[in-house]
């Protein structure tokens, strides 16, 4: 999966010198979401606000397809009630974003693109650091969207569906049946960014 996505970022910078017409978007902005358990009826998670700040080339084919490579840094995670109450884990993840962006009518604009993590670092609430062997380090996801763009200022909308399970930790119910959770990243993203042209 590494490979895949080098290879498409590289395609990418690739075909931005041969167009020639490239802008770069500074953007950031807040998520909202968490990492959810499926097949699961006895634990429940919460949303988390995080944030996030990126950096996304655009390489402009004609005058409504573009091809981008986003670069983030994303705070995600979910809360949970543990044994002293409300708590919740903090993920620090470094994304890779190649997609496209599609002019639809004025402002308006749809991206859609395959959205890679690499889990940088993970915490609890207090600022403990939690098992480097708890989680995935490698996460895989779709993302799709809105871009709202007025001059050379962009409002973001875009949703992440995580396709891989990010959770290594086996858990048990009451009778020892082992619950076979999948705990995926799913986070809507909204932001503000400035294209550099």
């Amino acid at each position: 999966m590494k490979r895949l996505i080098f290879s498409l970022v590289l395609s990418f910078v690739t075909i931005s010198f041969c167009t020639g017409q490239i802008s770069f978007l500074v953007e950031g902005g807040a998520n909202y979401g968490k990492a959810t358990l499926s097949k699961n009826d006895l634990i429940k998670n919460d949303n988390i606000i995080g944030y996030y700040l990126s950096g996304t080339p655009k390489f402009n084919l004609t005058n409504r397809l573009a091809l981008q490579s986003e670069f983030q840094y994303s705070l995600e995670g979910y809360g949970f009630n543990g044994i002293s109450g409300q708590t919740k884990n903090n993920f620090h993840y470094i994304r890779v974003i190649p997609g496209v962006e599609l002019k639809i009518v004025g402002p308006l604009r749809i991206i859609a693109g395959l959205n890679y993590g690499y889990l940088a670092l993970a915490k609890t609430q207090d600022g403990d650091p939690i098992s480097k062997g708890a989680f995935e380090k490698n996460d895989v996801g779709l993302l799709a969207g809105i871009n709202l763009t007025f001059s050379n200022v962009n409002i973001a909308i875009k949703y992440n569906y995580g396709m891989n399970s990010i959770s290594e930790t086996q858990l048990t119910d009451f009778e020892g049946k082992n619950l076979d959770l999948k705990t995926k990243n799913r986070f809507l993203q909204v932001g503000v960014g400035y294209l550099l042209e």
